[in-house]
């Protein structure tokens, strides 16, 4: 088999691609990471609210209510926090995933560019092993023409 005289551009490429892929890996979970945070503080405004309300029946402490709307607030405020850094991510992983598909394609290239040139070897060989198959039997049959010859003129 002969070299392929671009196998460690063929290398390169596919190690470009494995660390694509694991850098868009760590983005896809710092997503779900991002996902389990704004759930967990959207369960934690919810438990507050539903606090509310039940410190809203008796007798109110002013103070504490405060406290919880303010708590509230501050929820709000984390979560869209968390929905906007979901956002930016959300175009990171968009660019990765085409920075990843731009690299595949090219590593793909270079598979298809190795394997035409493995396939166009094989059919040399091949026809290199047809015509020497081809030799052997011209001059098997040429010796059998020759030695019907030689055992005619015995006769």
């Amino acid at each position: 088999m002969p070299d392929f005289s671009l196998q460690t551009v063929l290398e390169y490429r596919h190690s470009v691609v494995e660390g694509l892929e694991i850098e868009l890996s760590v983005l896809l979970n710092k997503e779900q990471e991002i996902k389990e945070g704004i759930e967990q503080l959207n369960i934690n405004k919810e438990n507050i609210l539903d606090e509310m309300k039940d410190v809203q029946k008796g007798n109110i402490d002013l103070n504490h209510l405060n406290q919880m709307k303010d708590n509230v607030k501050y929820l709000k405020v984390k979560i869209e926090e968390q929905h906007l850094a979901l956002e930016e991510l959300n175009k990171e992983i968009d660019a990765k995933r085409q920075e990843l598909t731009e690299a595949k394609q090219e590593e793909e290239v270079l598979v298809k560019l190795k394997e035409k040139m493995m396939s166009d070897f094989e059919e040399k060989v091949k026809k290199a092993e047809d015509a020497a198959q081809d030799d052997i039997y011209i001059a098997q049959a040429f010796q059998r023409s020759k030695n019907s010859k030689s055992e005619a003129g015995n006769v």
